[in-house]
């Protein structure tokens, strides 16, 4: 089981994700640029806010685990606390009941422009949720397995754009 965030885990999505032809019909479908912001939690290891940024565009996924500069440029910036996207990513919580239930947040972007994607959306998550589910988070780390967690988190943002 990789840990989130860290090229282990990379290399366990970008598998998921080659296996999984709903994620490349939804990346055929979809053009994007989002960012998906999961607000700090130091009791879990996340000293600062994940920003996973999310390009689709021509059939292929770029992913970044970005700084907050890069995560600003996005189109599109939701936020939401750890829990809820950790629910999320494993397919635990609905993305839009967590959105029409406050949990998510829109920072930048139309919320309305982002409709035309929600026949995708399901096949989406889908797709999300079964990339993580090899995935260990860091709340189900040992305090000595999170500060491994925090130090290859930072080489993971030092890698830049991930293609999938």
């Amino acid at each position: 089981m990789a840990v989130l965030g860290t090229k282990a885990w990379i290399e366990s999505a970008r598998k998921a994700y080659e296996a999984n032809p709903d994620m490349k019909e939804v990346a055929k479908a979809m053009t994007m640029n989002m960012c998906m912001k999961m607000v700090k939690k130091p009791e879990v290891g996340l000293d600062e806010d994940l920003n996973i940024v999310t390009d689709i565009k021509e059939g292929a996924i770029v992913m970044k685990f970005a700084s907050e500069e890069e995560a600003k440029k996005s189109s599109y910036v939701i936020s939401m606390d750890y829990d809820t996207g950790k629910g999320m990513m494993t397919g635990k919580v609905d993305m839009m009941q967590a959105f029409m239930g406050g949990k998510v947040k829109m920072m930048k972007g139309n919320m309305m422009d982002l409709a035309k994607y929600a026949g995708q959306m399901p096949k989406m998550m889908s797709g999300m949720s079964a990339m993580m589910a090899d995935t260990q988070w860091p709340d189900e780390l040992s305090p000595d397995e999170r500060g491994k967690f925090k130090k290859d988190l930072q080489e993971v943002i030092a890698l830049g754009e991930i293609k999938l």
